[in-house]
């Protein structure tokens, strides 16, 4: 590990975080919550999609968040493309932009500097709260494109304008 990267259990990386970056798969939510302890005032981040699996009676993972932490807000954020492009958003001489939604101008400006300091170029806000199936939707298009129409992980959206 570098000199930055440290490893902690959950109750203390939660700690000591402004954000929590949620990158699980859904039915995995409910032992991560319960072992989280004190967020209150934190930014969870959810990178979930509840494309095909659902936690409970739950429309998203974001509302799961919602409900079973003392969070006040969640940013659904980072879900419509793969770990290989957060990892390195760069494709030659263009950058993958990025989307969110959330109620929240404080949460989503928290989320878009861990945007631009993984590197993404523009980070689009696309709404609140209310807006989390469009941005499912997204990645349902990520996730259809990859896997059933064979593009591969290497893939993101950039929005271009003129």
């Amino acid at each position: 590990m570098g000199p930055l990267i440290s490893t902690h259990i959950p109750a203390e990386a939660v700690r000591d975080a402004e954000a929590v970056l949620f990158a699980v798969p859904p039915d995995a939510v409910q032992k991560i919550v319960e072992g989280l302890g004190d967020s209150k005032g934190k930014v969870p981040i959810d990178d979930t999609n509840s494309v095909r699996t659902r936690v409970r009676d739950f429309a998203s993972v974001s509302d799961v968040l919602r409900a079973w932490t003392e969070c006040e807000s969640v940013v659904k954020y980072f879900n419509s493309t793969g770990f290989t492009v957060l990892k390195n958003p760069k494709f030659g001489g263009v950058t993958a932009d990025m989307f969110m939604v959330d109620s929240s101008t404080r949460a989503k400006e928290i989320a878009r500097r861990l945007a631009k300091d993984a590197g993404f170029a523009d980070c689009y806000d696309l709404g609140g709260d209310e807006r989390i199936a469009l941005i499912e939707s997204l990645a349902g298009i990520w996730i259809d494109l990859t896997l059933v129409h064979g593009q591969g992980r290497e893939i993101a959206f950039k929005l271009l304008k003129r």
